[in-house]
């Protein structure tokens, strides 16, 4: 394990009830807009941690809002988070051996912060071991990627990596497959092919996975569209297929 590189600001209230309730050392400080009350389960595990809680000036808090990206949903609170842990590639490889087999999701090209936050929140509730993206051409992790995922982020490992075809190609040789979303898949989501560690791509909604990482994928599956629709937004495609991994796995 390692600590990401800065803090973060958390924006809302259930990513900042979710850090507190996740670690009593994960929130350092809570800003509060002026005029607005503290949620009492909020209020009740700051005292009990021990965390400061600042009201701010309706215009300082609005500065503070649009400083980190969260003007929209911040709900009149703001947490600023202690550096959260993150796992090393390493460690996600040696989950291979586990049992049951492990599930990874891994980001390619996802620039949106929502859209990043978003695949963050399915593959938690999807009951995925880990998420991992590239350290560039990546969304970074915002106020608006974090509450997007909606206090995910405490509950499922992120990876960052310098180069996810590299690590894909590491992911394979240490018995991984690798098992790509696409439009022109040639099977289906819900063919049984998920009883063993998984690695699932989930590409971009304009682009799609990039050409060196479909060349990595073992599969390629697509979700049929009853209508002419172009694609699915990539949270609520990685949604589908995960929790068909988990129905699969469930039923046997």
């Amino acid at each position: 394990m390692q600590n990401s590189s800065h803090p973060l600001y958390l924006a809302g209230v259930n990513p900042t009830l979710e850090a507190l309730s996740a670690s009593e050392h994960a929130v350092e400080k809570i800003f509060i807009r002026h005029g607005a009350s503290i949620p009492p389960m909020i209020a009740a595990l700051a005292r009990q941690q021990m965390v400061p809680v600042a009201t701010l000036s309706r215009e300082k808090f609005d500065r503070l809002a649009r400083q980190i990206g969260a003007t929209k949903h911040h709900q009149n609170i703001i947490a600023l988070r202690r550096a959260y842990q993150t796992l090393r590639w390493d460690d996600v490889l040696a989950l291979g051996d586990r049992t049951p087999p492990p599930i990874i999701v891994a980001c390619d090209q996802i620039t949106d912060p929502h859209n990043f936050g978003a695949i963050i929140r399915s593959a938690a509730a999807a009951g995925a071991d880990a998420v991992v993206a590239p350290l560039h051409n990546s969304a970074p992790m915002t106020a608006a990627t974090l509450s997007a995922a909606s206090g995910a982020i405490e509950h499922i490992p992120l990876v960052r990596v310098r180069s996810l075809v590299t690590a894909l190609a590491n992911a394979r040789e240490r018995g991984f497959t690798i098992i790509g979303t696409a439009a022109d898949g040639e099977q289906l989501y819900t063919a049984p092919i998920y009883d063993c560690p998984l690695i699932v791509v989930i590409g971009s909604e304009g682009s799609g996975i990039r050409r060196s990482i479909r060349r990595l994928c073992d599969r390629l599956i697509r979700i049929p569209l009853a209508r002419p629709i172009e694609s699915l937004n990539a949270s609520v495609a990685a949604a589908v297929v995960l929790f068909e991994i988990q129905r699969q796995r469930a039923t046997g």
